[in-house]
């Protein structure tokens, strides 16, 4: 009998469906049986309903109000109860509450708990969910000991480091895998795929691209941005702003097959951001041997080596990201190796295989 594995995430585009299903599709022997139940302010992702008949995956999905809101934990607990699962992977400590619910009746059940949030953009709130969620796990998982360090410093008094494994996420180096480039009539296509929220910085992309736009008259650039979420009317007003409207594709979020094909049409990879923990939209471009343009902040630059792998500049530096990019497009030698260098860091730390290892061994406690 397959052991059930119950895991909960965040409805919408994000790194967690990402991480999740690279999970799944990496037990290509249907180790487990695995149940995903999908909740936030976000209507599920239609890409991952498709992902879940693709794999064989049962879900549910709940909404949540924006704020307090416990009614879709009371749902997620009832659901719990209904299919008794050996093991919860809870995405996120804010799952926390509908876990702990279960265990009172269910003692045996082993749950474990993925941090994935950027420490410096965390709440209150989302110290308390995480400082509840490491009292009751079995194990919590970390992308970065850099990250688990950070929780180690902020809660000395709990058993952090003897309950808490590191494991990166993986990518499914065989989908995401650089395309012969066809000819987009010489133009040349820059790129960025994420949610679009504050803690990126789009803003600065599109204040580059306006100048990039200025330098290369002679020359045809597009800049497309993947993704949704509540900054989309500011962005799509900042464009218009700087008069680049025409110039500038606002995609919404792509299913993954759409993703990769929309990796395989660039020519340059660009993430403005905030801060990360381990980006998988990053990951993404290095499997698909781009050459990339990032934000020089913690997130970024433990994944990325300046000069090797990317180009990192300083958040909010509109004239050096202009400045990285240039350079990546005046130089094609420079560019090449990076995306080769991208790809085969890929390869070597995030493949699939060694990320199920990693998960199995969790699931079972060993």
């Amino acid at each position: 009998m397959r052991l059930m594995v119950v895991h909960i995430l965040y409805s919408g585009l994000g790194g967690q469906g990402s991480d999740f299903f690279s999970v799944v599709k990496a037990d290509k022997q249907k180790t487990v049986a695995t149940y995903a139940i999908f909740c936030g302010v976000e209507e599920v992702n239609p890409d991952y309903i498709e992902m879940c008949g693709r794999y064989g995956v049962a879900y549910s999905a709940f909404r949540k109000e924006p704020g307090p809101d416990l009614s879709p934990y009371f749902r997620i607990y009832s659901v719990l109860q209904k299919i008794k699962p050996a093991v919860i992977v809870l995405h996120g400590s804010s799952f926390v509450f509908p876990a702990w619910l279960y265990r009172l009746t269910n003692r045996q059940v082993r749950i474990i708990v993925r941090e994935t949030q950027a420490h410096h953009l965390k709440t209150k709130r989302d110290w308390q969910w995480l400082k509840w969620s490491i009292r009751i796990a079995n194990k919590l998982i970390f992308l970065t000991k850099e990250s688990l360090d950070g929780v180690v410093k902020k809660f000395p008094q709990l058993q952090v480091q003897s309950k808490s494994i590191v494991i990166a996420s993986g990518i499914d180096t065989e989908r995401f895998s650089p395309a012969i480039k066809k000819e987009n009539g010489g133009t040349i296509i820059l790129g960025m795929q994420s949610r679009l929220q504050k803690i990126k910085d789009h803003p600065t992309l599109l204040k580059s691209f306006r100048l990039l736009r200025d330098k290369y008259k002679t020359r045809k650039l597009r800049l497309q941005i993947a993704g949704d979420g509540n900054t989309m009317p500011a962005l799509r007003q900042l464009a218009y702003e700087l008069d680049i409207v025409g110039d500038v594709d606002f995609l919404g979020m792509l299913a993954e097959t759409e993703l990769i094909h929309f990796m395989n049409n660039l020519d340059i990879y660009i993430h403005a951001t905030y801060g990360e923990t381990l980006s998988n939209s990053i990951m993404q471009a290095m499997s698909c041997g781009l050459p990339i343009v990032a934000s020089d902040v913690w997130g970024v630059n433990n994944m990325l080596d300046e000069g090797k792998t990317a180009m990192l500049v300083t958040v909010e530096d509109v004239d050096g990201m202009t400045a990285a990019i240039s350079r990546l497009i005046e130089d094609q030698e420079l560019s090449d190796q990076l995306g080769k260098n991208a790809r085969y860091m890929a390869i070597s730390k995030y493949s699939l295989g060694r990320l199920f290892e990693q998960y199995i061994q969790v699931y079972e406690g060993t």
